[in-house]
C-alpha cells in the first residue's frame, strides 16, 4: 500500500457521513445556490432522510433548505429528470418511491457502460502503458475496512471512486457522463443495501478481480468480471428490498 494509501485509510477509520456523498466528481464544490440545493436534496434522497413516497412541496424545501423558489425550482427539475422526484398533475410532489423495476432498467444499464468501460480501460492500459495505481490504493484501502466498523457509507464511496477512476483511465467522457446519471437514481438502492449487508469481503474481491484484469490489459476479462460484479449487485438489490413487484397504480412503500 502506497503512502497516499496509508494516509487514506486512516481517514476512512472515520464512518463516512451523508455529507461526504456526491453525485459525481462534478459535484464537488457546488458553484451556485441551485447546484447546492440539488446536492443537499439528492443527499437527503438516496438516505431516505426524505423516505420513498413521501409527499413534499416547494414551501416546504424552501424554508428546509433556507432558499428561494428560483434554485430550488432548477434543483427539483434536475432531480424529476433522474426520476428522483415526481410532478403529480395537481402540481403536488413526492419522493419516487423505490420499484423493483426501476432498479432493474438501472442495472442493466449500467451494466452495459460498466463493461464497455471496462474494456476500453483495458485497452489503453495495454497500448498506452497507463498507471493503474489509483485503482490498486483503492482496492487496499476497501480491504483496509474489513472487520472495522465502517458504516454504510464508507466502502460505498471507496467503491464509487474505484469506478470513477476506471471511467477516467478508458477515457470515455461522454460514457462517464452517462453513468453518473445513472448513479444518480441507483445510490439509494446501494446505500439501502450496504445498510443491511456488510459487502466489504466480497467487493474487495470483485474489484480486486476487474483491477488485475484491467492491469493485464485483458479487455475480456475486464468486460466479464465487471458485468458478475454489477449482476450480483442487482440480486442483492432486489433481495433486500422490501417493496413487493411494480402493478400499475401501486400505493408507494
Amino acid at each position: 500500500m502506497s503512502n497516499r494509501s496509508a494516509r487514506r485509510v486512516a481517514m476512512n477509520a472515520t464512518p463516512v457521513s451523508p455529507r461526504d456523498l456526491v453525485p459525481s466528481p462534478a459535484a464537488e464544490g457546488a458553484a451556485s445556490t441551485s447546484d447546492w440545493v440539488f446536492n443537499e436534496l439528492w443527499r437527503r434522497i438516496v438516505t431516505r432522510a426524505i423516505a420513498p413516497g413521501q409527499k413534499i412541496t416547494e414551501v416546504e424545501l424552501c424554508s428546509i433548505l433556507d432558499v428561494s423558489r428560483t434554485p430550488l425550482r432548477a434543483a427539483v427539475q434536475r432531480l424529476q429528470d433522474a426520476g428522483l422526484i415526481e410532478r403529480n398533475r395537481n402540481r403536488t410532489m413526492r419522493v419516487a418511491p423505490l420499484s423493483r423495476a426501476e432498479v432493474r432498467e438501472l442495472s442493466l444499464v449500467r451494466e452495459r457502460l460498466e463493461c464497455l468501460v471496462a474494456a476500453e480501460a483495458a485497452r489503453r492500459v495495454a497500448e498506452r502503458q497507463l498507471s493503474v495505481d489509483e485503482l490498486r490504493d483503492l482496492v487496499a484501502e476497501m480491504e483496509a475496512l474489513g472487520g472495522v466498523d465502517h458504516g454504510a457509507l464508507a466502502v460505498l464511496r471507496l467503491g464509487q471512486q474505484f469506478h470513477f477512476g476506471l471511467c477516467r483511465l478508458s477515457g470515455l467522457k461522454r460514457v462517464e457522463a452517462m453513468l453518473a446519471d445513472i448513479n444518480l437514481s441507483l445510490r439509494r438502492y446501494q446505500i439501502l443495501l450496504n445498510e443491511n449487508v456488510d459487502r466489504t469481503p466480497q467487493l474487495v474481491l470483485e474489484h480486486r478481480e476487474i483491477l488485475e484484469a484491467v492491469a493485464a490489459g485483458d479487455a475480456d476479462a475486464a468486460e466479464s468480471r465487471m458485468r458478475a460484479h454489477i449482476d450480483a449487485a442487482c440480486r442483492l438489490y432486489l433481495k433486500h428490498m422490501t417493496v413487493p413487484e411494480d402493478p400499475a397504480g401501486a400505493t408507494p412503500q
